[in-house]
């Protein structure tokens, strides 16, 4: 078992790192959109519903109020199905991204992002309420098990899960509830790609994973734990690099090159580690999915085809260099705010405190 789990972790990191940049790229640009386009349209959706009901926020004294209202509970259901759909497109482009390199095929993104919403006809009828109830229990655990760009900025409300934590029978309600869901997370996680590689319903799927995951589950989660743990050194390894390389060309620290040159290193290393930790968890997935062969329905890239990734790549290294900037942009901000001097103040305690003369 050890020996097959060596293994594992063998071809994963070979595989990872043989395809980095193919996958950096496309984790990149899927998480950038996801997160930036599609989390703007789940904001005006979610604000609609609140509008709709006549409401300016969401609480626990309205909840039940805006579930009642036909106008609210319809949008609800909308960002309910934007939500599942974005959701879906991002891990299922992945899979197919990954399952590719590992039959060593070159395939068409296009294709790939085709075929990924050819696969949204498995959610349809009943198996889209198994699917957003799947996303419920992702959502509280998000970046446990399985990771993505929506589910890893959600987090329960701090009014549902305040009142449980006022008493220690909340608080360990509470525990038991986070157990639970990793618990479920765990048994279900093989669900998105069985569904994907085998073109099969959700709900199949869901069963299929609860039995691949009855012996193998903690194996399964022991494998997680060395792979970010490896990660987690490569990360430091490479951030201790660059700091000390930083502190060697400007010993002083006072060179704005070198600092906006180091923000902009560690916020990459930063954002490529989650990537990385997101595609490796996809990886170890994919790996012990057994499926029949699909290389006929991913489709090979023509010469031609390779000028359109060579665009995607400028595309990323743009991005890379408007970050540069931004972050020089941000440093020289704050130097310039540092040397601003208060020569007086209204109420501003945190400079001095303010002085009342007495009217003669």
């Amino acid at each position: 078992m050890q020996q097959t789990m060596r293994h594992s972790l063998k071809q994963l990191f070979l595989l990872l790192f043989r395809h980095l940049l193919s996958f950096v790229t496309i984790a990149a640009i899927l998480q950038i959109t996801i997160s930036y386009l599609g989390g703007y349209l789940l904001k005006l959706i979610f604000r609609l519903a609140l509008i709709l009901g006549n409401q300016t926020h969401l609480d626990l004294n309205n909840i039940s109020y805006l579930m009642r209202q036909p106008d609210s509970l319809l949008a609800f259901l909308l960002f309910a199905l934007c939500f599942a759909a974005l959701f879906f497109i991002e891990l299922s482009v992945l899979i197919y991204v990954i399952y590719a390199r590992q039959l060593k095929k070159e395939i068409s993104y296009g294709a790939v992002i085709r075929q990924a919403l050819g696969r949204l006809r498995h959610l349809f009828g009943l198996s889209f309420f198994y699917f957003l109830g799947y996303i419920a229990i992702t959502i509280p655990i998000s970046g446990l098990v399985m990771q993505s760009s929506l589910t890893n900025g959600l987090r329960i409300p701090d009014f549902i899960t305040g009142e449980f934590l006022k008493t220690w029978q909340g608080t360990i309600l509470v525990v038991l509830l986070a157990i639970l869901l990793f618990y479920l997370n765990l048994r279900l996680i093989y669900a998105m790609p069985l569904m994907m590689i085998k073109d099969q319903s959700f709900v199949i799927s869901l069963r299929e994973s609860w039995q691949m995951t009855q012996v193998k589950k903690w194996k399964l989660l022991l494998t997680f734990a060395i792979f970010g743990f490896i990660l987690g050194l490569i990360s430091m390894g490479l951030i201790s690099f660059f700091i000390e390389g930083a502190m060697f060309l400007d010993p002083s620290g006072n060179s704005f090159i070198v600092q906006a040159l180091l923000l902009s290193i560690l916020k990459f290393i930063a954002f490529t580690v989650i990537i990385l930790s997101k595609v490796g968890t996809l990886i170890i997935l994919v790996d012990q999915v057994v499926a029949p062969e699909v290389t006929n329905s991913l489709l090979l890239i023509e010469p031609s085809h390779r000028r359109h990734r060579r665009r995607i790549f400028l595309l990323v290294f743009s991005l890379i260099f408007f970050k540069i900037g931004e972050n020089a942009f941000l440093l020289a901000s704050q130097t310039y705010q540092s040397q601003q001097a208060i020569i007086g103040h209204r109420g501003y305690v945190e400079k001095g405190r303010r002085k009342y003369h007495p009217s003669p």
